[in-house]
């Protein structure tokens, strides 16, 4: 005898593939968690909709709170690999002086940044881990090790092998209510260059989201509305050249806090994304990390 997983029928197996009790209900439920794990044929189903819809309904755009989550599984591109230094450096790399590894690793890959940041820094256990959003530079920098110069000095920077992150899970579409929780102080894209501004606004929120979907290639509708919060504006001193929302070089205008928002299926998945690699701006210094939670809206 064997338990269902769909409805808890026990049941004794034709065979040994049989999974499920036989039910129509249960046969195709089975079927749908077989095929969400196959994002091509979720993409392919989804095409296949909008055809149908714009064809026999005459709806060309989604309804943004109807759209499902990214057709990701099982894990996201690129990668994180633990940076370990040596010898250890006097100072701990801290948000204050995390520039000066954004340095090195600007050194090592020969790129700028562009509009979006080609990695993100992340704690890791006792240290840093850097996040590799492509591939290339996921698989070219894992389990290599480099001589480099931090604060003056000559060292060596590892990067571990490769961690591979999950993509989230976002179960079902409409509303879901997330409570978003600042462990580093968090810039937004839209308040760049200019002022924290307080509260946030469904716009600032959802061009970061966006932001951030597309470094993995994600251009699904994102719909993100505020409901309450508990903010504060923070000037976090990083020294150097950086300078963000102040006109005084080595000072970034920030806010922390949490902040509460019904998000679409795009926005939740991409708020769970962030929590791993970032929310915001400034994420290749350390900025950005957040705790993401879900609010019951009874």
């Amino acid at each position: 005898m064997t338990t269902c997983p769909h409805c808890a029928t026990e049941f004794v197996p034709r065979d040994g593939k049989q999974v499920t009790c036989g039910a129509d209900r249960c046969r195709w439920r089975r079927a749908w968690e077989l095929i969400k794990r196959r994002p091509d044929v979720v993409a392919r189903n989804r095409a296949r909709c909008q055809r149908w819809a714009a064809t026999h309904r005459n709806v060309h755009t989604p309804q943004p709170w109807l759209v499902g989550p990214p057709p990701f599984a099982p894990y996201l591109p690129g990668g994180a690999c633990e940076i370990t230094i040596s010898p250890v450096p006097r100072w701990p790399i801290e948000l204050r002086n995390a520039r000066a590894l954004h340095g090195v690793l600007t050194a090592l890959t020969k790129r700028r940044h562009g509009q979006h940041p080609a990695w993100s820094l992340i704690p890791w256990q006792s240290g840093w881990a850097v996040y590799w959003y492509g591939d290339d530079d996921a698989r070219r920098f894992a389990g290599t090790r480099h001589a480099i110069n931090l604060f003056h000095a000559d060292r060596e920077i590892r990067f571990s092998h490769l961690a591979r992150f999950r993509a989230p899970v976002v179960t079902r579409r409409g509303r879901t209510r997330l409570r978003v929780d600042t462990i580093t102080p968090a810039t937004l894209s839209r308040h760049g260059h200019k002022t924290a501004l307080l509260p946030l606004t469904s716009e600032a929120i959802e061009k970061s989201l966006r932001a951030l979907g597309e470094r993995f290639g994600i251009d699904s509708p994102v719909k993100a509305d505020p409901v309450r919060h508990e903010l504060r504006r923070a000037l976090v001193s990083v020294g150097g050249h950086w300078q963000r929302g102040t006109a005084k070089p080595g000072l970034v205008v920030a806010w922390e806090g949490w902040f509460e928002a019904d998000c679409n299926a795009p926005a939740a998945w991409l708020m769970r994304v962030a929590e791993r690699v970032g929310f915001g701006g400034t994420t290749a210094i350390g900025f950005g990390r957040v705790r993401v939670s879900e609010v019951d809206r009874a």
